[in-house]
C-alpha cells in the first residue's frame, strides 16, 4: 500500500498516508482504518515464556483498554503509562524489581491493550484488538520485528526479576 502511495502520488499517497514525510506509515491512513472498519476481523497475538522458576509470584501488567483479562485484580503498583496501564502485585519486592528495572518500563510505555501475566510457570502476553489496534501497537515499536523482540525481552526481563529462592 504504503509503495503504490509513494510511486502514483497525488490523491493515492494521501489516502495511504505517504506525504513525503520522515517517518511516515501506512498504519492509521485513511486507507488503514477503511480496510480495518471493513474487515472487522480481530487480531489476537500470544505470546509465552517458560521460566522454570516453580512458586514464582504473580504479577500483571494491565491496559486500562486490554480485552483479555484476569478474573481476579492485584494490588495496583505503579502506572506505567496511559497505553500500557498498570503494574499489579502482591509480592511488594516482586514488583518493585521489576519497576526498578528501567529498560523494561522504557518498552512496557510502548505496549498497548495487553495482558502481561507472571505466574508460577509462565510469563505470558495476551494481545486482542482490530487491526487498527495491532498496526498501533507495531508502530509504537516503530517496526514488526522491533515489536516482537521487544515484547520477548519484555517477559524475559520480567521473569528474571523472579526470585530463585521461592
Amino acid at each position: 500500500m504504503g509503495e503504490i502511495g509513494r510511486e502514483v502520488g497525488g490523491f493515492t499517497a494521501y489516502l495511504t498516508g505517504q506525504g513525503g514525510r520522515i517517518g511516515e506509515s501506512v498504519v492509521d491512513s485513511p486507507l488503514d482504518r477503511l480496510l480495518s472498519q471493513y474487515l472487522g476481523q480481530p487480531v489476537t497475538l500470544a505470546i509465552v515464556l517458560t521460566h522454570k522458576k516453580p512458586n514464582a509470584p504473580r504479577l500483571d501488567v494491565l491496559s486500562e483498554h486490554a480485552k483479555v483479562i484476569p478474573d481476579d485484580k492485584l494490588q495496583r503498583r505503579d502506572k506505567i503509562g496511559s497505553n500500557a496501564g498498570y503494574l499489579y502485585a502482591d509480592d511488594v519486592d516482586f514488583g518493585r524489581r521489576v519497576e526498578s528495572n528501567a529498560a523494561l518500563m522504557k518498552r512496557l510505555k510502548n505496549v498497548r491493550d495487553e495482558y502481561i501475566r507472571s505466574d508460577q510457570q509462565v510469563v505470558s502476553f495476551f494481545f486482542a484488538g482490530s487491526e487498527l489496534e495491532y498496526s498501533g501497537l507495531i508502530r509504537d515499536h516503530d517496526d514488526y520485528f522491533k515489536m516482537l523482540n521487544d515484547l520477548m525481552d519484555n517477559l524475559a526481563d520480567i521473569a528474571d526479576a523472579i526470585s530463585p529462592e521461592r
